[in-house]
C-alpha cells in the first residue's frame, strides 16, 4: 500500500510540475509581449515628430458663429494674437484651422502641367495657417520661404507643402518650387504656388504611428474666389480657426488660467475646447496603443501572480512530500543554507524549462502584431530579458517561503 501511495505520489507531483512549466511558459511570453508593447508606446510618444513638443501649449476653440464675416474674423484674429505676444512669459503664438493631431481636411489634388492618372492616390490633407503659425510650431523647411504678413488678401495665393507631397505629385527631377497645382476641378489647378517645402511631420491623429502623408498650407489672410458653391462654402469654413499654438516657458497650470482670461477678453464667442501641452497631445493621440499596453500590463502582472502561485504550491507540496530526506540531510550535516538552496535550485530548474519553451513562445506570438509595434522588433532582447527576469523574481520570492520552511525542519523528528 505504502509502495502504491509513493506512486501515487509521484504521478500527482510530475502532473503538477508539467502544468507549472506550461504555467511559466505562457507566463513569459505573455510578460514579454507586454514588455515589447510598452516600450513601443514609449517610442511612439517620444518619436522625431517634426516640430517642437517642448514649451508648445495648444489651445482647441469651437468654432465661431457663421455670422462672423470675413472682415470680423480678420480683425479678431490680429487681435487674438497681439493679446498672447504681448503676455508675459508668451514668446509667440499662431492661429490654425486645426493644430497637429486633432481633425484634418482633405482635397483631391491636381498640378498645373501634370494630367491626372487615376491610378494615383490624388488626396493630401490641408490646413489654413496664420503667417507665423508653423514657425512658431518648431517646423523646418526643407526648401523655400516661410509664410509672410505680404500673403494677404492683395496678393496671389501661395502654399508650403510637405515632403510627402513632393513625392506624390511631382518627379525625382522636378523643382516644386514655383510650381502651382489646386484642388478638386482641373479649373482650378492654377490655384496656389508653392514657395516652400517643409519637413514631414506628424500633423494627422490618425497618422501618430503611419508615415507622414501628403500636406499642404495655406495662409490664413488669404482668401479664393471659387466658381462652384460647394468650394465657397469650403473656402468660408476654412477661415473658422479652431487652433491656436502658444510658445510658452510657463508652466500649463500658470498660463492656461490666463489664457482663457485673454480670449474671453477678445470674444465672448470665443469658446475654449481644450488647453494641453503638446505632450499632452501626442499622448491623448496615442490613447489607442495606450489603452492596448496598459491592458498587456494588467494581464503581464495577473499572469505573474499566478505563476508565483504555482511556483510556491509546486515547491510546498515537494518540500512536505521530502520532509523526512530534508531532515535526514540536515542530520548528516547539512545546514540550512544548502537546504534553502538545494529546494531553490530546483525551483529554477522548472522556471529555466519554461523560459526554454516560453521564449519561443513569446517571439512567435509577438512575430504576429510586429506591425502594430513601433520601433521594436518582434525580436527585442530587452524586452525578453525584461520577462525573464521578471519570472525569476517572482520564483525567487514565491520559493523562498516553503524553502525557509525546509530549512526550519528538525532533523530529530525526521530520525
Amino acid at each position: 500500500m505504502r509502495g502504491q501511495g509513493r506512486s501515487i505520489g509521484r504521478h500527482s507531483f510530475r502532473f503538477r510540475t508539467a502544468l507549472l512549466i506550461v504555467q511559466l511558459s505562457i507566463s513569459v511570453a505573455v510578460v514579454a509581449g507586454a514588455a515589447m508593447l510598452g516600450r513601443s508606446l514609449a517610442n511612439l510618444q517620444r518619436q522625431d515628430v517634426g516640430y517642437e513638443v517642448q514649451g508648445r501649449v495648444l489651445i482647441g476653440l469651437k468654432r465661431l458663429p457663421s455670422t462672423y464675416t470675413p472682415e470680423r474674423l480678420s480683425a479678431l484674429y490680429h487681435d487674438i494674437e497681439r493679446r498672447l505676444a504681448s503676455l508675459p512669459g508668451v514668446r509667440g503664438a499662431g492661429l490654425a484651422l486645426t493644430n497637429p493631431l486633432y481633425s484634418s481636411w482633405s482635397e483631391t489634388i491636381l498640378v498645373a502641367g501634370h494630367p491626372p492618372n487615376p491610378s494615383d492616390e490624388a488626396s493630401a490633407s490641408w490646413n489654413r495657417v496664420s503667417a507665423d503659425y508653423l514657425q512658431n510650431l518648431g517646423v523646418t523647411l526643407a526648401r523655400g520661404r516661410p509664410f509672410a504678413e505680404t500673403d494677404n488678401e492683395t496678393t496671389a495665393p501661395v502654399a508650403i507643402v510637405n515632403e510627402a507631397f513632393v513625392r506624390r505629385f511631382f518627379g525625382e527631377d522636378e523643382d516644386p518650387v514655383g510650381q502651382h497645382f489646386g484642388v478638386e476641378r482641373p479649373e482650378n489647378a492654377d490655384t496656389f504656388r508653392i514657395v516652400g517645402i517643409m519637413r514631414d511631420t506628424k500633423f494627422l491623429r490618425a497618422g501618430l504611428s503611419e508615415p507622414a502623408g501628403p500636406m499642404f498650407f495655406v495662409p490664413l489672410a488669404q482668401r479664393i474666389e471659387y466658381a462652384t458653391d460647394y468650394r465657397r462654402m469650403v473656402e468660408r469654413l476654412s477661415h473658422f480657426v479652431q487652433g491656436i499654438v502658444v510658445v510658452t516657458d510657463s508652466a500649463l497650470g500658470e498660463i492656461e488660467p490666463i489664457l482663457r482670461r485673454t480670449l474671453a477678453e477678445a470674444d465672448a464667442n470665443l469658446t475654449i475646447i481644450s488647453v494641453r501641452t503638446m505632450r499632452q497631445q501626442i499622448e491623448l493621440a496615442s490613447d489607442r496603443e495606450q489603452a492596448v499596453a496598459s491592458l498587456a500590463g494588467l494581464f503581464a502582472i495577473v499572469s505573474l501572480l499566478l505563476a508565483g502561485f504555482g511556483v510556491y504550491g509546486v515547491t510546498a507540496y515537494m518540500v512536505a512530500q521530502q520532509a523526512n530526506e530534508i531532515g535526514i540531510r540536515m542530520a548528516l550535516g547539512a545546514d540550512r543554507v544548502k537546504v534553502i538552496g538545494m529546494v531553490l535550485r530546483q525551483a529554477f530548474r522548472r522556471v529555466a524549462v519554461g523560459l526554454v519553451l516560453g521564449l519561443p513562445l513569446a517571439v512567435g506570438a509577438v512575430r504576429v502584431m510586429a506591425s502594430q509595434l513601433h520601433g521594436v522588433s518582434f525580436w527585442d532582447p530587452l524586452s525578453l530579458a525584461v520577462a525573464a527576469g521578471a519570472l525569476a523574481a517572482c520564483t525567487l520570492v514565491a520559493a523562498l517561503i516553503p524553502a525557509g520552511r525546509a530549512a526550519a525542519i528538525v532533523p530529530m523528528r525526521s530520525l
